[in-house]
């Protein structure tokens, strides 16, 4: 089996909501305690890096009492989604093979759909792994860490998607009977409908 790390991504500023989605509580628990308690059941995820930026001291009891590993984000206010991205990939050992790009909004995602990404890569070896559902491509998805050097060397402007275009012919996809893995949660209406589903 090939070691999949994961990248969580909780160092947003939240605009859209309001205050720190990470902390919006899901079925009695934070969203991002229910995010890592899901990477935890899979089972095939190690290590798991949170990435802090806004509310990095609010986190910091999420994050105490799991076998999870922190690293901040000190460009969380001007930096996009791929500053943290870059951080996590530095703070991962070498030797992994992949790692899963986790979101902190989709507290939803079902332990075995993490456990059959982690297994479909360990079996392709894609550069990168997209979860699809209904045709609709999500996330979390899994990067090769052959591409760890050149994600890190994007300029600032850049997106994680200017990296996956750039290698789309060696992207695979994963359909997955998952509807979560196409849903966030950004704003109020959006934590209102999670809510009304969980």
């Amino acid at each position: 089996m090939s070691s999949v790390a994961a990248i969580v991504l909780a160092a947003g500023m939240s605009r859209r909501m309001g205050s720190p989605k990470a902390l919006l509580p899901i079925d009695g628990k934070p969203m991002l305690a229910c995010v890592l308690d899901a990477l935890a059941a899979a089972g095939e995820v190690s290590p798991i890096v949170v990435i802090t930026g806004a509310a990095a001291e609010q986190l910091r009891p999420i994050l105490a009492d799991r076998d999870v590993q922190a690293a901040h984000n000190p460009d969380y206010e001007r930096g996009e989604m791929l500053s943290s991205i870059k951080v996590g990939l530095v703070a991962l050992p070498r030797n992994i093979d992949a790692t899963l790009i986790v979101l902190c909004d989709q507290p939803s995602v079902k332990s075995s759909t993490i456990t059959m990404l982690a297994a479909a890569w360990s079996q392709r070896c894609p550069r990168v792994l997209v979860p699809t559902y209904q045709g609709k491509r999500g996330h979390p998805i899994v990067l090769s860490m052959t591409g760890v050097d050149e994600i890190i060397s994007l300029p600032p402007a850049a997106t994680l998607k200017s990296y996956t275009s750039a290698y789309a012919s060696e992207m695979v996809e994963l359909s997955v009977d998952d509807a979560a893995v196409v849903r966030d949660i950004d704003t109020p209406g959006d934590y209102a409908a999670e809510l009304t589903r969980s």
